[in-house]
């Protein structure tokens, strides 16, 4: 099984997420949510979600209600380096 990172930064694009759904299928997936793209719906209960907790709080600065509460899991530039690492894969969006 292959460890597969996409990590989206825009909100606009229903291609990740397609091949993210594919991916999880056969793959483990991780997605980090960045920038605009936080507060996208990842569908798959498979794909493991996490926020990158600085742009999070970049977006309650500028909006504090957009996009609401956000149920995935919060990490740092410190830990998505991590993951980067350990993937054998990582795809940006």
């Amino acid at each position: 099984m292959k460890r597969i990172l996409h990590i989206l930064k825009e909100r606009d694009d229903a291609y990740p997420l397609e091949l993210i759904r594919k991916q999880a299928e056969t793959d483990h997936v991780v997605v980090i949510l960045i920038r605009d793209a936080i507060g996208v719906e990842i569908p798959d209960s498979k794909v493991s979600v996490c926020v990158l907790s600085e742009d999070r709080k970049d977006q309650e600065i500028q909006n504090p209600v957009f996009p609401g509460p956000v149920p995935h899991r919060r990490i740092g530039y410190k830990e998505m380096l991590e993951m980067i690492f350990a993937c054998d894969t990582v795809l940006t969006w």
